[in-house]
């Protein structure tokens, strides 16, 4: 397994693909992860015996969101208003004139910093790429069974799948302003684990080994 802050990789071999395919498109949808779903298909590589395949998965959540900055100044501009309110309420009371100049000065900058930093509705978007591609191709076994008392075997010959693949997963996590213009774009590698994790648990169910 290969691996960035933005995208791991796996090459394993399976029997069909397209179990593989469709146990990667179930954990977007259990995730909640929005995504178009068509079954994997394979084409022949001009080698008789041998199909590839090649296909992606492109999961989306959206949700709206405040920009961490805008939130922040919200809270400091309030702070300085409740603290430019309770030094004028103590300069009437006390009548300073030192006390009344220094809660102007908090109330005008505590309405500067909550006018600047009023909400502007953005949007957050978490990105799952699932990528799958490989050969598939048939394998020959070989076993021989007795037929009866006979001691001559009588060998037979079956022919199987078997399919190598590479499986691209990224994930990202991209901030957007109302023009839906990208401001930032950041791994999200807590998702990266959690995939991991779910490959680590499923991936063994469906591996054959590689024989070398």
């Amino acid at each position: 397994m290969a691996q960035n802050f933005f995208e791991q990789q796996w090459d394993i071999r399976v029997g069909s693909p397209r179990k593989l395919f469709r146990l990667l498109h179930d954990y977007l949808t259990e995730h909640g992860y929005e995504h178009s779903y068509e079954p994997l298909s394979m084409v022949g590589a001009g080698i008789e015996g041998i199909a590839t395949f090649q296909n992606s998965l492109n999961g989306t959540q959206k949700q709206s969101t405040i920009s961490s900055w805008r939130k922040k100044g919200i809270v400091i501009g309030l702070s300085l208003l409740v603290v430019g309110l309770i030094f004028l309420i103590y300069s009437i009371s006390q009548q300073g004139w030192q006390l009344g100049l220094a809660s102007i000065f908090f109330l005008g900058t505590g309405i500067a910093i909550v006018y600047r930093s009023k909400p502007v509705k953005g949007f957050e978007i978490k990105r799952i790429i699932i990528s799958l591609e490989g050969e598939a191709y048939r394998t020959s076994g070989k076993s021989s069974r007795a037929i009866g008392e006979d001691v001559n075997r009588v060998e037979s010959q079956a022919l199987d799948l078997a399919s190598d693949v590479r499986i691209r997963v990224r994930a990202e996590q991209s901030y957007l302003n109302e023009e839906m213009q990208v401001l930032t774009t950041a791994p999200m590698p807590k998702e990266l684990e959690e995939i991991q994790q779910y490959f680590d648990k499923v991936l063994p169910e469906i591996t054959l080994p590689i024989v070398k």
